[in-house]
């Protein structure tokens, strides 16, 4: 019942989220300033935001974060976003 147009598509996009979190996997471990746009849909108690290369990252944070630039290291990746940590200043 697949053509094999439906069967290529699959087959490129399956390449495409390999690649893309293989790209999100190197950003483990990094500090990326994040602008955060917006309370979590999912978690109450978590923000997203965008990187300066439009990368969605998830983190703990509060609602007053959204507008802010806030540094985050980043923990994790899955192919579609990645996970991190604000980072908290120590003077």
């Amino acid at each position: 019942p697949y053509t094999p147009l439906f069967r290529s598509i699959v087959a490129l996009q399956d390449l495409q989220k390999d690649i893309q979190w293989a790209i999100y996997e190197r950003k483990v471990g990094t500090v990326e300033p994040v602008l955060v746009d917006a309370v979590s849909r999912r978690r109450e108690w978590e923000v997203q935001g965008r990187t300066s290369g439009n990368t969605v990252v998830n983190f703990a944070g509060e609602a007053g974060l959204v507008g802010r630039l806030v540094p985050v290291t980043i923990t994790a990746a899955s192919p579609n976003s990645l996970r991190g940590e604000a980072v908290t200043r120590v003077d």
